[in-house]
């Protein structure tokens, strides 16, 4: 007896969903658009697609966060890439974890760059002069965004100078966007891509 509800309720399922389709892709008339609200409720969102999911839009640049540190003597080091060596990684084994890893340094990035953009088409200045710049830094110093930077920047700044003896006075960071490679320059070994850099104010530290 259970068997044979369970069979009817799944045939029962199955022909709903069959014709909740044949609805949903077919053309209009007087019975599909009596129908038509209730079919919606059921095939959205988990049924529906796009054509995103055939031709995504391929990016246009790539982002990456870039920091460098001062010691005690007031010298820099190399601006680094922290996601470099992971990326390397990431891209011999694409099973691993290294690939969610990957997204703490994206999400720095596009967060720090993002906020920046927007506090610049928000400020009131009507010509980039010197004033206005310094009244835009000093409000991205102010945000959440930098202080994650700053604070994730500085632990790695203090944990190299740690093995050299050295301690860290000062972090600046950037973000770098680079261009991607078109897929249609794939075989050009010769092509150059692009990096532009924004600079955030360096952050001093105790």
């Amino acid at each position: 007896m259970l068997r044979s509800t369970l069979v009817i309720f799944l045939c029962t399922l199955g022909l709903w969903h069959f014709l909740a389709i044949l609805v949903f892709v077919g053309p209009q008339n007087p019975f599909t658009e009596t129908m038509r609200e209730r079919v919606e409720r059921y095939i959205n969102p988990i049924f529906t697609q796009n054509w995103r999911l055939f031709a995504p839009e391929p990016s246009l640049s790539d982002f990456k966060f870039w920091y460098r540190c001062r010691d005690e003597h007031k010298n820099w080091s190399p601006w680094i890439d922290p996601a470099a060596s992971l990326l390397a990684k990431h891209k011999d084994n694409r099973l691993s974890y290294r690939g969610k890893l990957l997204y703490i340094y994206n999400n720095i990035s596009t967060g720090l760059y993002n906020k920046a953009v927007n506090i610049g088409y928000r400020s009131d200045c009507q010509n980039i002069n010197n004033d206005c710049e310094t009244k835009i830094l000093a409000e991205i110093e102010r945000t959440e965004e930098y202080a994650l930077a700053k604070r994730y920047s500085s632990d790695l700044c203090k944990s190299q100078f740690a093995m050299l003896s050295r301690s860290t006075t000062a972090v600046e960071f950037r973000t770098v966007e680079m261009s991607i490679k078109p897929f249609s320059q794939r075989e050009n070994e010769n092509f150059k891509m692009t990096k532009k850099f924004f600079n955030y104010p360096v952050a001093m530290l105790r």
